[in-house]
């Protein structure tokens, strides 16, 4: 089941009904380098990659927060899904950011992206920079990808293809893609 573009081709390499192509990044809490498709478990969920650009930028970080205002809130088809407490059709979050890893504080991000963990408190393994690493390079996910500063938001069903592909003013259009998806049921 491929979904919707809102917009006229919001990036270059990725396309609805493929899987995303693997780049390097690195997490934002231990700099530690992870490919992109190594970090969507295949446990069954759904994973939502919100591309936010440079989130130093003070417009592009008000973006980011907007987008995750929405979809934290209540009525939010995002928050049903992740509160029926399932695993399989389940939805996680991820944000992909191309600030340097070094101007960004984890804790000054919206929850949406830091969600509480019953073992560690906090899951801090949602949150990445497109930055290069010391030792194994890294820092080209938008480039390669073709993302646009203004950043992006794709959807990745279970199976890692890609199901949505939208601009980070697209929640609208991402909730009714999700509530299309088996009666809103995932």
């Amino acid at each position: 089941m491929n979904g919707h573009s809102p917009q006229p081709d919001p990036v270059k390499t990725i396309k609805l009904g493929a899987r995303i192509p693997s780049e390097l990044v690195l997490s934002r809490s231990d700099s530690q380098p992870h490919q992109m498709q190594q970090i969507f478990p295949s446990t069954g969920e759904w994973n939502l990659v919100v591309f936010g650009g440079n989130i130093v930028d003070e417009v592009q970080k008000r973006r980011v927060e907007n987008l995750a205002a929405v979809l934290s809130s209540p009525k939010s088809v995002v928050q049903k899904i992740r509160n029926r407490g399932q695993s399989v059709g389940a939805l996680s979050i991820y944000l992909v950011d191309s600030a340097s890893r070094t101007e960004v504080n984890i804790w000054n991000l919206p929850e949406l992206f830091r969600p509480p963990d019953e073992d560690t408190g906090i899951d801090y393994g949602k949150v990445f920079a497109d930055s290069e690493s010391y030792h194994v390079g890294g820092g080209k996910a938008y480039y390669s990808y073709g993302i646009s500063p203004q950043g992006c938001i794709v959807l990745l069903r279970p199976d890692q293809h890609v199901a949505f592909i939208g601009g980070l003013e697209d929640a609208g259009d991402l909730e009714r893609f999700l509530e299309s998806v088996n009666g809103g049921v995932l």
